[in-house]
């Protein structure tokens, strides 16, 4: 295993929250693009939000939670299959005592504590496209759909 890395500062979300999240937006990630930034999820902490982003060229897909604490901004990008698996492993029980899960990233690495265990993955390397340009912000209309 690899020394370990610089990781900064810890917070942490329900595992409900973030599993919810990881559901709303793994539907657009990218498989085996030659785009290989694609092939995961972004995910943007800053301040007290956490957003979560997947497109694959086509389509896009954005969700945020609010954070407990106010962390500086971190971005990193989660190879699918971290994604995969920790929508597999983390539990989607809500309620006033719900588990929650702790998360660090460092440059190459992120890692989430939950459950009794430690987490560690290396994160894919590369530059995200900028979502914002695409995501319309001065609209007058506001569609809300159920699923």
């Amino acid at each position: 295993m690899q020394e370990s890395a610089a990781f900064g500062p810890v917070f942490s979300v329900p595992q409900k929250t973030l599993k919810d999240l990881l559901g709303q937006v793994s539907f657009a990630m990218a498989v085996q693009d030659i785009r290989y930034y694609l092939n995961g999820i972004l995910f943007v902490a800053e301040g007290k939000q956490l957003s979560l982003v997947a497109t694959d060229g086509h389509r896009l897909a954005f969700a945020s939670a609010t954070l407990d604490v106010e962390v500086p901004k971190q971005e990193v990008i989660l190879p699918r299959k971290t994604v995969i698996e920790l929508q597999r492993l983390l539990s989607d029980a809500g309620g006033e005592n719900q588990p929650h899960i702790e998360m660090q990233f460092a440059n190459n690495q992120a890692k989430f504590t939950f459950g009794g265990m430690e987490f560690v993955t290396k994160l894919v390397e590369g530059k995200f496209p900028d979502y914002n340009r695409v995501i319309p912000r001065n609209h007058t209309n506001s569609v809300t759909l159920g699923r």
